[in-house]
């Protein structure tokens, strides 16, 4: 009768063929790696990091030490590769390295979008992209060679995490009226709902049954009108913790990509007259890829 010592063999050779096929995907070479590795070793928050990606996250940020609160938000994201912990194949940097990656990243004196794309291909720690505007907009060289071209009213910046940042406008079929909100950067994912009015009241409980299902977003744009110039907005901009960003009179295409979701929702809302549209309309649009700008 054959032994059934080895009997978990076959699955510990499989794991470990995974891992090193995952690992052949990481543009990076093995002295960057064994460095990097290294630096989270040292790191005491690294350390509290592999123990929560294994053990698992509690629900509640407030449960987990100071030094993990900042990265709750990602836990679903986190993984452990080789020993190293990922995001979700960037390397996670800590602190005592950052200065030296952000230098790297910075050769060349290439612009702050160009530095986000050599990031976003190996590494990560929370707020990066925050940290290389800052860098870029503090460099000697790169202020002296800048040119004097007016600031874009949205960020451009790649976020972090879906549904960080979201669009929104009005869309009407007939006497029907919807707000339409898109996911700006990560999927293009449309929601809809149709309001009775375009009042800041209507509009704020659809937002609240939207905002359910998904999150709050970081930053919300929209246009200037009403009611997102209103007072009640406002006020709840702050009591959701969100960035309300407007776009301007004289650069209304600030928030081209909700304008563009609404004109998707209308060519769809116009072939699909039955009561299924509005969920074909966000299915087919959030199945086709979409490439992050």
């Amino acid at each position: 009768m054959p032994s059934d010592r080895n009997a978990g063999a076959p699955d510990i050779i499989s794991e470990i063929k995974l891992e090193e096929a995952a690992a052949a995907e990481i543009p990076s070479s093995a002295k960057m790696w064994n460095s990097i590795k290294e630096a989270q070793d040292r790191n005491s928050t690294c350390k509290l990091l592999r123990e929560a990606i294994l053990r698992g996250w509690p629900e509640d940020p407030q449960q987990l030490p100071v030094e993990l609160k900042p990265f709750h938000q990602y836990s679903g994201m986190l993984n452990i590769l080789k020993g190293t912990v990922m995001y979700p194949k960037r390397f996670f940097i800590p602190v005592e390295m950052q200065k030296s990656i952000m230098v790297e990243l910075h050769q060349g004196h290439l612009g702050a979008n160009k530095c986000r794309g050599r990031a976003h291909d190996t590494v990560w720690w929370p707020g990066i992209s925050k940290v290389i505007a800052e860098y870029f907009d503090n460099c000697t060289i790169c202020k002296m060679h800048r040119k004097n071209a007016p600031e874009p009213l949205v960020s451009s910046e790649m976020p972090e995490r879906p549904w960080h940042t979201v669009g929104m406008d009005f869309a009407e079929r007939g006497r029907r009226k919807f707000i339409v909100v898109v996911d700006y950067y990560f999927s293009a994912y449309i929601e809809v709902a149709e309001t009775t009015s375009t009042s800041a009241e209507d509009v704020i409980h659809k937002l609240i049954e939207i905002f359910g299902r998904h999150g709050i977003p970081a930053v919300v744009t929209s246009d200037n009108g009403p009611p997102f110039n209103s007072f009640a907005f406002s006020n709840f901009a702050s009591i959701c913790g969100f960035q309300h960003v407007t776009s301007s009179p004289k650069a209304p295409w600030s928030n081209g990509k909700a304008e563009a979701a609404v004109k998707e929702f209308k060519k769809i809302l116009h072939l699909w007259k039955k009561a299924s549209a509005l969920a074909n309309c966000k299915w087919g649009k959030v199945s086709v890829p979409h490439c992050p700008n």
